[in-house]
C-alpha cells in the first residue's frame, strides 16, 4: 500500500497506464475503481488521491460539466 502521500502518484499510474486516459478526458469512475481493486487497494483511496491530484494540479475539477475531475 502506497504512502499517503503516494496515492496520487498511484492514480495517475492507473488513469494512463491501466485505463489508457488521455490528457483533457473525462475519468470514466467504474473504471477507475475496478483498475484500482485490481491493483490491490479499494475504491475509498480515491477521493484522497483525487484531493492531492488536484492539489499537484495533475487532475482538474470541471464543475461546469457536473464536477468530473480530468
Amino acid at each position: 500500500m502506497p504512502a499517503p502521500s503516494d496515492h496520487a502518484t498511484l492514480l495517475v499510474e492507473v488513469l494512463v497506464h491501466d485505463v489508457g486516459l488521455k490528457a483533457g478526458r473525462a475519468i470514466p469512475n467504474q473504471r477507475l475503481k475496478e483498475r484500482y481493486v485490481a491493483r490491490g487497494h479499494t475504491p475509498n483511496e480515491i477521493a484522497e488521491a483525487l484531493k492531492q491530484g488536484y492539489a499537484a494540479d495533475w487532475v482538474r475539477w470541471d464543475a461546469v460539466d457536473g464536477g468530473t475531475a480530468a
